[in-house]
C-alpha cells in the first residue's frame, strides 16, 4: 500500500446490525435472532481472544432469552469479562421523533439492563439513525458517555473521520464517523477489497489507526473469522491487526491525537453529504408519529407526576405497569418502527404496542387522580344533595398557572351531568355536555356499566398542580352571579363567533384575538394586542407523491392542488359557549385518486374529500386551535397547510431539550456533487416550530404527534399533515439515486383511513436581532407546551377517606424562572424519592428556585441524567436554588421522609393559586 501503511493499526470490531423489525416483522426477525445468537455465544465460548459488540441495545438480549432462557448464565459471563459488549441503549431510536425524556428513558433503561447483565458499554453507539439532536453530547455525558459512532448526518463539515461534537450547553464528544459505512469489512475473503478499503480509511483518519466493522445488518460473523484474521497478518505483516472494540479503537486513535487538534461541529447533525439523511421519514404513515405523541404525553405529563405525587402520600406505586407500558413505547422507537419505513406488518404491531401503552398509560392516570382526590379535603356542607360527593379534579401539569377549557367523562348515574361545577370558592363553571359514552366501572365488585356524559368547562389550576370542581346543583339564571375565575380588565370580554347568512364568512373573537374566515378556506389572524395581521393562514396545499416511505419526490410538471383555487367552503356551525367559541369549516375537495400507471403524472379520476376544519378561541388564551378532521381516500400524496410569512428567512423549531435555527430552503432536485442525498427542504420538530417577517411579526405553530415542516424562500411555513406512499423503497427518485431498503410494496402506507390533526397558532412579536440570536421567547414555549399537553380533568369522588391531607386546590410544585421547563417527575430508579428533571430552553443562563408549597422534601439532591447523585443542594423554608447554564438539563432526586407509606409532610394549610 505505500509508506503510509507502514506501521497502522486496525481494529475489527465484530458485531452484527439488527434492527428489531424493518422489512421483515418482529417475529420472523427474531426467529433469525435465535441461531445467531446461538452462533455468537458459541463462538464466545469457543476462542477467548473472540470479541463481540450487540450492536449497541440490550433489547436483543431480552428477546433472544424470551426464547433461550436457559442461556443467561452464559450471556452474563462473557458480558462481565468484556467479551460480549451491550448498552448503552435499550433500543436505536429515532431522535427527532421522540421526546427527549424518552431519549433519556432509553438510555437509562438500556444501561441498568446492561449493569444487571455485567457492565454496560459506555461508547455513543448510534450508527445508523437518521441524523442526530443538537444536544446528543449532553444526554450522553449524563450517562458517562463521552464518544459517539455514526454515519449519518454529517454534512460537508467535518469531513475527517474524527471530530469533536459540542452540544447546545457546550459538553462536548469524541466522535468518530464510519467513512465507508458501519459494515464496511462484513465479508473478510477479498484481499484486495479490503487493501482499498484501508486505503480510503486511512485518508479519512486523523490517526494511523482505523476501523474495520466486521458484520452489517442482520449478519453474523465469519464463523472462521480468527483464522482469516491470522492470514491477513501474514499477508501484510506491517500491519497490527487486532479484533478489538469500539474502546479500543477510541483509546488508540487519542493515544495519537489530543482532542483540541480535531475539528469541531457546534448544534445538529442533519446533513445528507456522506450518507443517505431520508427526511421523508417525518411524515411516513404519520398515525404512527400521532400514536406515540400520545403515549409520550400519558406518560411523561400525566401518568408518572400523578402516580408520583400520590406515592409521596401513602398510595401504592403503580412501578411494574409503568415499567410494561414505557418497554412498548421503547420499543417502538427503533428507527425502523418509529419512523414508518417498513413493510405493513411490522407496523400493525407498532400500532399494537401503542395502543397496549396508552390503555396502562390511562389507567394509571385515572387511578393517581383519583388517589389525589382522596386526600383532598372536604366540606360538609351540601351532604345529602344528590351528587354532592362528586366532583371534577383538574390536573395542571406544568410549571406555571393553567387556564382554559377541559374535558371529563361524567356518570349519568346516580342523577345526571351537573350544569354546573364549583371551585373552592363557590365560583361557578358552566358545563357543557359535547357526548356520551359507556363505560365498564367497578368491574372487582361485580362491574356496573354506567352511560357517562363528555362533560365540558373553563377551568384554571395553579403551577404543577390542582383544582377540585366540585358538583353543585344550580338553577339556570338569567345572570350568573358567581361567574368563573376571571382577570380583573377581563371580566366583561366574552369569546364571540358570528357567521355571514350565506354561511361563507365569519369571525371568531376573544380579548387577544380576532380571527377572520375568507370564502376561500383561508383566515386572517389578527394580534390585538400588537395589532399584527397574519393574513390567509390555512390555504390546503396537496401535491403527487412519487417517492417511497424514506423520501418525498414530486413528480416533474405537476401542479399542486390549493383548496383556495380547487375546494367549496362553507360555514356549517358555529358553537358559543360561555368560555369559547368554535367555528366550523367544511370544504369539498376533488382530488387526483392516484399516480398514473406510469408514475409521470397523476391520474384524471378525482376522488371527493370532505375536510371539516375547528377553529376555536378561548377567554383569556392567545392562540388559536385548530383541528382538522378527513378520511384520506387518494394515494401518492402529499398534504400540507400553508402559512405565509413574507420575507421569512429563518425557523426556529424544538428539538429534544431546546430549540434550533434552520434557514429557508428550496427543493432540490438531485445531489449536489459528491453528496450522496440532495438536501431536504423538509425539516423535523418536536411540539413547534416558529418564524417571524423582516418586521418582527412571528406566528407558532404547536402540533400533536405532526413533526414534519418547511420553510420555504418565499417565507411561507408549510406543516405536513399526511403522505400516502406506496412503496418501502424506490431507486428511480433523483433526490436519491439509490434504494435505502428493500423494493417491497406498502399498501398500507397510502394511509388511507380517517385523520383528526391537532394544531394551534400563537402569534407574537420580537426583536429581529433577538430573533436572530435567541430564538422564540418564553411565552411561546409555554403557549406551545400547554396547548401540546392541556390540564387532564377526572371525574371523582374526593371522600376524604383517606386522611384529607391536601386543600381543595393547591400547586405540588413551582418553579422559577417560567422560561424553565419541567421534563419528568417520577419516581427514582432506586425507588427512594421522586425524580424532577428541569432544563433551560433559552441561551442565557438562569438562576432556577424550586418550591414545594404543599408537601415538603427533607432532602433535594443534584444528580446525572442517570439518577447518580452528584451533591445536595441546601434545601431552606422556601425550596432549593439552582444555577443553570444556557441549554443545560437538571435532574434532582427529592427525598420525602421515609419514602415509603404517608411519610410527606403538609406545608400549606390554604388553598394555592
Amino acid at each position: 500500500m505505500g509508506s503510509t501503511a507502514k506501521g497502522l493499526e486496525i481494529v475489527v470490531v465484530a458485531h452484527t446490525h439488527w434492527d428489531r423489525e424493518w422489512y421483515l416483522p418482529f417475529q420472523r426477525f427474531r426467529a433469525l435472532l435465535v441461531p445467531l445468537m446461538d452462533q455468537v455465544l458459541e463462538m464466545l465460548e469457543a476462542h477467548p481472544d473472540f470479541v463481540f459488540l450487540l450492536d449497541g441495545q440490550t433489547v436483543i438480549l431480552e428477546d433472544y432469552l424470551a426464547v433461550r432462557p436457559e442461556r443467561e448464565p452464559e450471556i452474563k459471563r462473557f458480558i462481565k469479562e468484556g467479551r460480549l459488549l451491550v448498552g448503552p441503549w435499550y433500543t436505536q431510536p429515532d431522535e427527532f421523533l421522540v421526546s427527549g425524556e424518552a431519549l433519556v428513558r432509553n438510555l437509562l433503561w438500556g444501561v441498568r439492563q446492561a449493569e444487571a447483565f455485567g457492565k454496560a458499554m459506555r461508547e455513543g453507539y448510534v450508527p445508523d439513525l437518521f441524523g442526530h439532536v443538537a444536544q446528543l453530547p449532553q444526554i450522553f455525558r449524563g450517562f458517562g458517555i463521552g464518544s459517539a459512532f455514526l454515519m449519518r448526518g454529517v454534512g460537508e463539515r467535518p469531513e475527517r473521520s474524527e471530530f469533536v461534537w459540542e452540544g447546545l450547553d457546550g459538553s462536548t464528544l469524541w466522535v468518530h464517523r464510519f467513512p465507508a459505512e458501519y459494515g464496511n469489512a462484513v465479508r473478510l475473503d477479498d484481499p484486495g477489497r479490503l487493501e482499498r478499503l484501508t486505503r480510503a480509511l486511512r485518508e479519512r483518519a486523523t490517526a494511523p489507526v482505523v476501523l474495520w466493522m466486521h458484520g452489517t445488518d442482520h449478519v453474523a460473523p465469519q464463523r472462521d473469522l480468527l483464522e482469516r484474521l491470522e492470514a491477513l497478518r501474514a499477508r501484510w505483516p506491517g500491519w497490527r491487526l487486532q479484533l478489538g472494540t469500539l474502546t479500543d479503537y477510541r483509546e488508540r486513535v487519542q493515544r495519537h491525537v489530543d482532542e483540541r487538534e480535531l475539528e469541531r461541529w457546534r448544534g445538529e447533525l442533519r446533513g445528507s453529504k456522506h450518507a443517505f439523511l431520508l427526511s421523508g421519514v417525518l411524515s411516513a404513515r404519520v398515525y404512527l408519529k400521532q400514536q406515540n405523541d400520545r403515549a409520550q404525553r400519558l406518560l411523561e405529563r400525566y401518568a408518572e407526576p400523578l402516580a408520583g405525587w400520590a406515592w409521596v402520600l401513602g398510595a401504592d406505586y403503580p412501578e411494574g405497569l409503568l415499567r410494561e407500558a414505557w418497554r412498548l413505547v421503547l420499543q417502538n422507537h427503533a428507527h425502523d418502527s418509529i419512523c414508518g419505513c417498513s413493510v405493513d406488518e411490522t407496523h400493525l404491531d407498532v400500532e399494537a404496542r401503542f395502543r397496549q401503552a396508552q390503555q396502562i398509560a390511562e389507567a394509571v392516570v385515572e387511578e393517581g387522580a383519583q388517589a389525589l382526590a382522596r386526600r383532598v379535603r372536604v366540606r360538609a356542607d351540601g351532604e345529602g344533595e344528590e351528587g354532592s360527593g362528586r366532583g371534577v379534579l383538574v390536573f395542571n401539569p406544568h410549571p406555571w398557572p393553567w387556564r382554559g377549557r377541559v374535558e371529563a367523562l361524567w356518570p349519568l348515574q346516580p342523577g345526571g351531568a351537573p350544569q354546573a361545577l364549583q371551585d373552592e370558592a363557590g365560583r361557578e363553571a358552566p358545563v357543557v355536555i359535547t357526548g356520551e359514552t359507556l363505560r365498564s366501572v367497578d368491574v372487582l365488585n361485580g362491574v356496573r356499566h354506567v352511560p357517562h356524559a363528555r362533560v365540558a368547562f373553563y377551568a384554571e389550576a395553579p403551577p404543577l398542580g390542582y383544582r377540585l370542581y366540585r358538583y353543585r346543583p344550580v338553577a339556570p339564571a338569567r345572570g350568573n352571579p358567581n361567574p368563573g375565575p376571571t382577570l380583573a380588565a377581563e371580566a366583561d370580554v366574552r369569546v364571540r363567533a358570528r357567521v355571514e347568512p350565506d354561511g361563507r364568512a365569519g369571525t371568531l373573537e376573544n380579548e387577544r384575538l380576532r380571527v377572520e374566515v375568507h370564502p376561500d378556506g383561508t383566515f386572517t389572524l389578527e394580534d390585538k394586542r400588537t395589532k399584527r395581521r397574519y393574513e390567509r393562514l390555512h390555504a390546503l396545499v396537496d401535491e403527487a407523491d412519487r417517492g417511497d416511505e424514506y423520501t418525498f419526490m414530486p413528480v416533474a410538471g405537476d401542479r399542486p392542488r390549493l383548496s383556495t383555487r380547487d375546494a367549496a367552503m362553507r360555514i356549517t356551525a358555529a358553537e358559543v359557549c360561555p368560555d369559547w367559541a368554535t367555528l366550523r369549516l367544511e370544504l369539498r375537495w376533488p382530488l387526483p385518486a392516484a399516480l398514473t400507471p406510469d408514475r409521470r403524472g397523476r391520474s384524471d379520476r378525482t376522488v371527493e374529500h370532505t375536510i371539516e376544519v375547528e377553529l376555536t378561541l378561548q377567554r383569556a388564551v392567545p392562540r388559536l386551535d385548530v383541528r382538522v378532521r378527513l378520511e384520506n381516500r387518494a394515494r401518492d400524496h402529499r398534504l400540507r397547510a400553508a402559512f405565509p410569512l413574507p420575507g421569512a428567512r429563518q425557523a426556529w423549531a424544538e428539538t429534544a431539550f431546546g430549540v434550533v435555527a434552520r434557514p429557508a430552503q428550496g427543493f432540490v432536485e438531485e445531489p449536489p456533487p459528491g453528496w450522496k442525498e440532495a438536501p431536504s427542504p423538509t425539516q423535523p420538530l418536536l411540539r413547534f416550530v416558529c418564524a417571524q417577517t423582516p418586521e418582527g411579526a412571528g406566528l407558532a405553530i404547536a402540533t400533536r404527534g405532526l413533526h414534519e415542516y418547511e420553510l420555504a424562500p418565499d417565507g411561507t411555513l408549510y406543516l405536513t399533515l399526511l403522505r400516502g406512499v406506496g412503496w418501502l423503497s424506490r431507486d428511480d427518485l433523483s433526490v436519491r439515486p439509490d434504494h435505502a431498503g428493500p423494493p417491497y410494496p406498502t399498501p398500507e402506507a397510502q394511509c388511507l383511513r380517517p385523520f383528526e390533526f391537532e394544531y394551534a397558532l400563537i402569534p407574537y412579536s420580537i426583536s429581529i436581532d433577538a430573533g436572530r440570536a435567541e430564538g422564540p421567547p418564553a411565552a411561546v414555549w409555554r403557549e406551545a407546551l400547554t396547548f401540546h399537553a392541556p390540564a387532564w380533568a377526572e371525574a371523582v369522588a374526593p371522600s376524604g377517606s383517606e386522611g384529607g391531607q391536601l386543600p381543595p386546590s393547591g400547586s405540588l410544585l413551582r418553579v422559577e424562572p417560567e422560561a424553565l421547563v419541567v421534563s419528568a417527575l417520577k419516581r427514582a430508579e432506586d425507588g427512594d424519592g421522586l425524580v424532577l428533571r428541569v432544563y433551560n430552553p433559552t441561551p442565557q443562563a438562569r438562576r432556577a428556585r424550586l418550591e414545594f408549597p404543599l408537601l415538603a422534601p427533607e432532602k433535594v439532591v443534584l444528580a446525572t441524567l442517570e439518577e447518580r447523585p452528584q451533591r445536595p443542594l441546601e434545601l431552606g423554608d422556601r425550596g432549593v436554588e439552582v444555577e443553570l447554564r444556557p441549554w443545560e438539563i437538571i435532574t434532582l432526586k427529592l427525598v420525602f421522609p421515609s419514602c415509603s407509606r404517608s411519610h410527606s409532610r403538609p406545608r400549606a394549610e390554604g388553598a394555592e393559586g
